[in-house]
């Protein structure tokens, strides 16, 4: 009784036909009509050809006027010296930094040539290590045929007919497309063929993977997505103290520098401790766990108690060890890491941690150097490199801004600034139970953003040990947070409204 009606349907499936591909030239073989030269380098029109040409300077790039959501595109691309990629989906910021996904064409790297690059974030996405075909599909100083494909969050690319990058990412969704001509290494590249079929926004469904947050374990790591989007990543082994990073915030937008746990262009390398988001202190019982200098003390993971995806949130439970640079043991903890599956783009999750005194007394002691911390992305700061102004921001819900908010007292602060041209903030919310709220702040203009209840000396003009904050031995201390990251400044995101919500929350229901 059912074979007939199926078999029915698939005889009319197969009669629908499929969508023709229809892609058209983008270049007209004579001028650049329709492109954009942006940064170093030189690209002009040369027998029916694009020729792009880069020696020691900027980033050279060839931009379309138009923006692309889903495409299909073809092209043929030879290259005689230096490095090269497609960018796509792409996003120009000041200073002609490029920002979104590259198909690598580099021929003094060949495992790359075909795989995916994050430009200006994360890095490599795909490489070509794993993938001898379409290493071997790569020919230098020959004509080589790219066919890049985004649909969704689906971005696929082949070599020379032979398929290199498959991969699913939800950063971006739209942008240019660039041709790139890469500083250093005399670059000598020549673009042909070009050719796009629009498909338009949205073609395609987006990948939603499973709903809720999900958290999966890795030997290094945790991995949180909210609704199948990347959220950030828990690392945990053979790291100075564990740490978040990225955070991704509102539109999948980077809102923590990269370095030092990537180099990218454009990051300042000060301050190789500060990564992305963490916990820790510059002076307990005399020992400095804030920095990474040699005889620094680490904080050391020592498991987790639980682990839960879950379509509202999901929990992170851990257990570490505070131990001093000669291997002795000053204190434990146990953290409370929980992730909200917001119904807006904005992201939210809370960080408790409780201090046991399991070996003896532990004194926090006053110093600037702490506590629970976050370093923001490069283009949010307040001030950028050389004092020169920034466009970001800091208010506190004192109303105290900007430069006049170090070392002050505040129950939340929010940082917000531009993040690939959109304005996004995070804000930190201090617990009314808190030892010490409101917590003085160790907030810089630089994009350090960082509550500590201890440095009173440096903040406040008190005696040297002022601050100093004692857990006698056998008892514990409880410090709760939560983290708010939004579109738009503090007012269009309604901090006050969402502090005010979670300071009415018991601490021990704090959700």
């Amino acid at each position: 009784m059912t074979t007939r009606p199926l078999l029915c349907l698939l005889l009319a499936l197969a009669c629908v036909p499929l969508q023709a591909e229809d892609l058209k030239p983008i270049f007209d073989g004579q001028t650049l009509t329709g492109w954009t030269h942006r940064g170093g380098g030189e690209f002009h029109v040369e027998n029916g050809v694009i020729r792009g040409t880069n020696g020691k300077g900027k980033q050279g790039w060839l931009c379309t006027d138009k923006i692309y959501g889903d495409f299909i595109m073809e092209l043929e691309i030879n290259i005689t010296s230096g490095n090269s990629g497609v960018q796509l989906r792409s996003h120009l910021q000041p200073n002609d930094f490029m920002v979104g996904y590259q198909i690598e064409v580099d021929p003094t790297a060949r495992a790359w040539s075909g795989g995916l690059y994050d430009q200006g974030r994360r890095n490599w996405l795909q490489d070509m290590s794993s993938n001898a075909p379409a290493r071997k599909a790569f020919k230098l100083v020959e004509w080589n045929k790219y066919r890049i494909v985004c649909r969704g969050d689906s971005i696929k690319s082949w070599v020379n007919g032979v398929p290199a990058t498959d991969f699913i990412d939800s950063m971006d969704k739209d942008g240019i497309i660039a041709l790139q001509a890469h500083p250093g290494t005399g670059t000598a590249v020549r673009f042909r063929n070009i050719r796009v079929q629009d498909l338009g926004k949205n073609s395609a469904p987006v990948s939603t993977g499973d709903s809720g947050v999900q958290i999966s374990e890795g030997p290094e790591s945790l991995k949180v997505t909210i609704n199948g989007q990347p959220f950030t990543e828990y690392f945990f082994k053979d790291v100075p103290r564990p740490y978040f990073y990225p955070l991704l915030g509102p539109g999948q937008l980077p809102m923590t520098r990269n370095w030092p746990m990537k180099n990218t262009d454009n990051e300042e390398h000060d301050h190789p401790h500060h990564r992305s988001l963490w916990f820790a202190h510059g002076l307990v019982n005399g020992q400095d766990f804030w920095t990474e200098a040699k005889g620094s003390g680490k904080t050391v993971h020592d498991g987790f108690t639980e682990i839960k995806s879950g379509k509202d949130f999901g929990l992170i439970r851990s257990k570490n060890k505070w131990v001093a640079a000669d291997g002795s043991v000053f204190c434990t903890d146990d953290r409370l890491m929980r992730i909200y599956n917001r119904p807006d783009d904005s992201r939210l999750f809370d960080f408790e941690i409780t201090i046991h005194a399991s070996n003896g007394d532990v004194t926090f002691g006053d110093t600037k150097e702490g506590s629970m911390a976050v370093r923001l992305a490069e283009t949010m700061r307040l001030k950028q490199p050389k004092g020169t102004p920034g466009q970001g921001h800091i208010v506190m819900n004192t109303g105290v801004r900007d430069g006049e908010t170090w070392g002050k007292a505040a129950a939340w602060v929010d940082y917000y600034g531009p993040v690939e041209g959109k304005t996004v903030g995070l804000a930190i919310f201090d617990h009314p139970e808190n030892s010490r709220h409101p917590t003085t702040w160790h907030v810089r203009d630089y994009g350090l953003f960082a509550a500590n209840p201890f440095g009173w000396h440096d903040f406040e003009k008190k005696p040297a040990g002022a601050g100093d904050l004692k857990i006698p031995a056998g008892k514990n201390l409880t410090f709760r947070y939560r983290f708010y990251m939004h579109n738009g400044d503090e007012k269009q995101a309604d901090v006050a409204a969402l502090y005010a919500e979670y300071a009415k929350t018991a601490p021990e229901t704090v959700k």
